[in-house]
């Protein structure tokens, strides 16, 4: 509807000549921002007609929305021009109409929303702008990384695509806004259409009402130590009674455990903060920080407890280093996604934009923290992070059952866990003389090998290098270019390098020699150079989750030591 309380246009108008490419009337409810017209719009004058709009059509059909109820248009109403990157064409690519921040000053391009949009991106917000100063839409579906920045500032659509925001960055700063990716984005990457529709569904169940509704969250985030005391008796008496579950969340800080986290419900959580910069001898007093852990541990491995962690394998590190004890895991919501759906993402962040009923993208309020920051952020963050894998794990149980999964997921959890987490702890026994030399035959054999290549070509080149390498074979060797399989770029990995080879068997022994440089360097780096624990073992955190194929994967452990054990050669490879 028409907004009275506006009465001017808040930004220039575009030029005479601007043509917005647009559908439907501005007065519908329910707007569909994209990012920019291609070749069949720019022909019809109408947007989303092209193969992403034949995807959006079938999409907003699969989610109940009715397409020529709602009012489309894009942020931007020119076409990008084609580019050539890599040596392939690229056409549509809005990325084409912003500059970097070198580049902006040198053409002297404005900032907006911290980015250099050029003009045709600029004209389109403009008029994007002017719209919404006189219509307030219910919804915002927008469509692509520019419709979100367009009207909210943000960036990184893949981290925020599913969250309930508002328009905070035009004439209607409460407008409701969804982003999600671009359906050229799922044309590119199938696998993303599923995303896509989770999104639209919650879009369609936030169509029936225009406020965010957001949880009636109860968080106690600076207790004082009486506060944390009686909390947790308060828990360990529950338990007395019967079976209680918890969610527990832990943040870190230079090594040592800054907070805990505990959540008894969706909504209800404290953090119970044991770092804290505003006193550097602690949050709470020595007597009280001891009665507090010893609390902590009555509760957490109390018989009764199951607790839910997110990437328990993380946090149970800390535990079993500072204070001598296991929670008593019951589940891991990361593993039960990993088990439902092995393909798919699994942290946090991702987990809630499936499963929770309010989602808003969180997970950069504790990543930019440090200690300027009010430290009531981290411990809000703390409890979030709890509140939101208690509902995740809810939700999850059930989507367990419903798959049939209960037997795989047991035997996952219950069965292999306990194992794989006593390996990690216990570690492997390392033997340091063994590894100073072999070192050294390593390193003497990789600069062998590294003489030889630099005499064979003329100059000396690094390996490691993918400019240096796409030089040597696709510019000087006039090698075909070999592009990978995923990201459709030249590549020149082990693959690509075999292919080669097989083909041009005159270079196969130049390839060899740059395979066991590959292969020295990889051992050096990961292997031989890796910290050991000072008992003399090493010990790698070890990831369950890891792998698509239900294969582990491992690396340093929260301590920064051990190695990822993948990456060790036979010893016959070099």
């Amino acid at each position: 509807m028409p907004n009275d309380t506006v009465d001017t246009l808040l930004t220039l108008p575009p030029s005479a000549s601007f043509r917005p490419i647009e559908s439907g009337s501005p007065s519908s409810p329910i707007w569909i921002i994209g990012e920019a017209p291609g070749g069949e719009e720019i022909a019809q004058r109408r947007p989303f007609v092209g193969a992403s709009g034949q995807l959006l059509t079938q999409l907003l059909l699969e989610t109940g929305f009715a397409r020529h109820q709602c009012f489309i248009t894009n942020v931007c109403h020119e076409r990008p021009p084609e580019q050539v990157k890599n040596g392939k064409v690229i056409r549509d690519d809005i990325s084409t109409f912003f500059l970097t921040k070198t580049e902006a000053r040198r053409r002297l391009v404005s900032e907006v929303l911290g980015r250099y949009p050029l003009p045709p991106v600029v004209s389109g917000r403009n008029h994007l702008i002017n719209l919404l100063a006189l219509h307030r839409p219910q919804l915002i579906l927008a469509f692509g990384n520019t419709a979100l920045w367009a009207l909210t500032g943000h960036t990184g659509i893949l981290k925020w695509r599913g969250s309930v925001l508002t328009a905070t960055e035009t004439p209607q700063p409460f407008t409701k806004l969804i982003p999600t990716a671009h359906p050229a984005a799922v044309l590119r990457e199938y696998p993303l259409r599923n995303i896509v529709l989770q999104d639209l569904r919650r879009a369609k169940r936030e169509s029936a009402f225009p406020e965010v509704r957001k949880p009636a969250w109860q968080f106690i985030v600076r207790p004082t130590a009486d506060t944390a005391i009686d909390y947790l008796n308060g828990l360990f008496r529950r338990l007395t009674w019967g079976r209680q579950t918890f969610a527990c969340d832990i943040e870190t800080r230079r090594g040592q455990i800054a907070c805990v986290g505990i959540a008894q419900s969706e909504t209800e959580a404290i953090c119970i903060p044991l770092m804290c910069v505003e006193r550097s001898e602690g949050y709470f007093s020595p007597d009280e920080e001891r009665s507090i852990i010893l609390l902590l541990r009555a509760v957490l491995s109390h018989p009764n407890a199951r607790i839910v962690f997110q990437n328990g394998a993380y946090d149970l590190q800390y535990f079993a280093k500072q204070y001598g004890f296991l929670p008593r895991i019951q589940d891991d919501t990361m593993l039960m996604q990993h088990v439902c759906f092995p393909g798919l993402r699994k942290g946090l962040d991702f987990l809630s934009s499936l499963y929770c009923r309010y989602h808003r993208y969180w997970k950069d309020d504790g990543k930019t923290w440090d200690d300027s920051i009010n430290e009531e952020q981290l411990w809000t963050y703390n409890c979030e992070d709890c509140v939101r894998t208690f509902e995740c794990w809810q939700v999850l149980t059930e989507v367990v059952r419903a798959r049939g999964l209960t037997d795989q997921y047991h035997f996952q959890m219950q069965e292999l866990f306990p194992i794989v987490l006593r390996m990690m702890l216990r570690g492997i026994a390392f033997d340091s003389d063994r590894r100073a030399s072999v070192q050294r035959d390593l390193e003497a054999f990789r600069l062998n090998a590294q003489d030889w290549l630099d005499r064979a070509l003329g100059h000396t080149i690094n390996v490691e290098s993918s400019a240096q390498m796409q030089r040597l074979f696709y510019e000087d060797l006039r090698v075909p270019t070999i592009l990978h399989r995923k990201t459709k770029r030249p590549t020149l990995d082990d693959e690509a390098l075999d292919r080669i080879a097989r083909q041009q068997p005159l270079l196969a022994l130049l390839i060899q020699h740059i395979r066991d440089i590959r292969s020295a360097n990889t051992a050096l780096e990961n292997v031989l150079t890796a910290r050991v624990s000072p008992d003399g073992r090493s010990r790698s955190t070890i990831n369950m989750a890891g792998a698509e194929t239900f294969r582990f994967s491992s690396s340093e452990d929260a301590f920064g030591f051990g190695f990822n054990m993948q990456n060790i050669t036979k010893g016959d490879e070099a």
